[in-house]
């Protein structure tokens, strides 16, 4: 599909545009870390029915010719809305950091766009609602320990879900949602904790402290961990666009 020449300039190419995305500021901390089986961007989003293996290939040959990344590609050609784009980079860098498994990043995609679900959402959800374990008992405990409710003035029917022996994560987030009892910022932070603690990459401390401070800084949990030093910055990104005036 490609001569050596072209194939050999497109890699030249690749190298310079990273080069000048690392000195932007929002890949402030990136570091290049030794390659981990982190499925690469199109075929995420292959796995997550979201891209044709048809528009794949094609885009993946325009990216050659046009010297841009996958990225921008689908997102011109109408393939991949940019929002699934970024999305599908923060998991991708939510793999190399071990907080998310590639099942449940595909997961969290195909929620997206069935939905319209924000990746805030989307990747707390994937994480918590699937065990049999009623991870509601561990979600209402970083809730009270954080200060973000008290147990005390919690409704009954809150607090009903988490005297059963199965999941009651979800009946819970709804009736929090629906009682306007926690920011939903917070909320869902807490609901991601749920699966860091579950994979052991937090402990109950460090996960209150991450809380705390995404509450505070009004971020996700996942930049909280940026920010606290406790992942690290491993994929590259552009500028965001400017909007018009």
């Amino acid at each position: 599909m490609v001569s050596r020449d072209m194939a050999i300039y497109a890699l030249w190419s690749a190298r310079e545009r990273e080069i000048q995305l690392e000195g932007l500021p929002i890949n402030g901390g990136f570091q290049r870390i030794p390659m981990k089986p982190t499925p690469k961007l199109g075929e995420l989003l292959s796995l997550a029915y979201i891209v044709s293996e048809h528009h794949l290939n094609e885009s993946l040959h325009r990216t050659l010719i046009a010297r841009k990344f996958l990225g921008e590609v689908l997102v011109e050609q109408r393939h991949v809305p940019q929002v699934i784009i970024d999305a599908a980079i923060e998991m991708q860098e939510m793999m190399d950091n071990g907080t998310l498994s590639a099942p449940l990043a595909t997961e969290a995609l195909m929620l997206m766009r069935a939905n319209a679900t924000s990746l805030t959402v989307a990747v707390a959800e994937v994480g918590a609602y699937k065990p049999r374990a009623n991870k509601a008992v561990v979600l209402m405990e970083l809730l009270s320990s954080s200060g973000a409710i008290t147990l005390t003035t919690v409704p009954q029917e809150v607090q009903e879900c988490t005297h059963v022996n199965y999941n009651q994560a979800r009946q819970a987030v709804r009736l929090l949602q629906e009682l306007e009892l926690v920011p939903e910022q917070t909320l869902f932070n807490a609901l991601r904790c749920v699966y860091l603690l579950d994979e052991k990459f937090l402990d109950f401390q460090k996960a209150i402290m991450a809380i705390d401070h995404a509450s505070r800084r009004n971020i996700s949990i996942d930049n909280a961990l940026v920010e606290l030093a406790w992942t690290v910055r491993t994929r590259l990104r552009s500028a965001p666009a400017l909007k018009p005036a």
